[in-house]
């Protein structure tokens, strides 16, 4: 973002918290940050693709097509449409249906890339706007997810749910860069002593279900969104959330979890 946009950010946060403590309006300046981040994405995303279009036009008329700029705002512009619309509940899309729409989308442009860069037969993608060092990581098609013992799992983009079905949790160690988690810990097969389960992520939700009578504690921690354990709920920047059930330092089996996610929610619900 430029100086002046960031400016006008900062504006906006001040005048919120000015209001909201002279008692104007009636805010959770926290929770209003957690619900709303996505719009800097779709405002990167619009800007991109205003200027992807007006570049698009220009090189129509030179005879030549150069959609590329377009295209990326555009993705980034659905991109954070998704996660807006899933926070404000209009629609739930979780990150693999999104990959599912988005991969043949991809597959479709770098053909067309091809047909249309006939100089060098190279697919060009400008992200200068971004900087010099942003690159284009590939994607990860959403893959089944193991729970044998000591599993370690990366997942670039997708959802994982477990808990359908029973499973084993045994030195559970997950990180996924885009997308969701969902674990029931009803279904759980635990073994003698502390079963740890380790998940981090970049950009998400995280929900877990617990059983009433499990012995469990948890550390979860986000850079930007909101934790809710139970009943205790923190949201905003840097927000760090811990429990500890009365049973669990003196439990033959029980269940420590670790959370770790950059932007996004983690909920943690109690089940029968």
């Amino acid at each position: 973002m430029t100086n002046k946009v960031f400016g006008i950010v900062i504006l906006g946060v001040g005048l919120l918290f000015l209001l909201t403590n002279i008692g104007v309006i009636e805010m959770n300046i926290g929770t209003f940050i957690s619900m709303y981040w996505p719009l800097i994405i779709i405002y990167i995303g619009l800007r991109q693709v205003l200027r992807g279009f007006i570049y698009f036009v220009k090189k129509l008329s030179d005879g030549k097509w150069r959609f590329n700029k377009l295209f990326w705002g555009a993705l980034i512009l659905a991109f954070g449409l998704v996660i807006q619309g899933n926070k404000l509940e209009y629609f739930q899309i979780s990150m693999g249906e999104f990959w599912g729409w988005l991969w043949p989308i991809l597959i479709i442009y770098f053909g067309i890339s091809l047909i249309f860069n006939r100089k060098s037969g190279l697919i060009v993608v400008d992200l200068s706007e971004f900087g010099d060092e942003d690159k284009i990581k590939p994607f990860e098609k959403e893959k089944s997810f193991k729970t044998s013992s000591n599993s370690k799992q990366k997942l670039m983009i997708g959802d994982i749910r477990l808990g359908k079905s029973p499973w084993q949790i045994d030195e559970m160690k997950t990180w996924v860069g885009v997308g969701d988690i969902s674990l029931d810990l009803s279904t759980a097969m635990l073994k003698e002593g502390v079963n740890t389960i380790d998940l981090s992520g970049g950009i998400g939700d995280v929900k877990i279900f617990v059983p009433e009578d499990l012995p469990i504690k948890i550390n979860a921690d986000v850079k930007l969104g909101e934790v809710k354990i139970f009943d205790n709920k923190q949201a905003g920047t840097s927000r760090f959330v811990s429990y500890e059930s009365e049973n669990y330092q003196n439990a033959e089996k029980k269940v420590q979890i670790y959370i770790q996610l950059s932007i996004g929610d983690i909920k943690v619900k109690r089940v029968d």
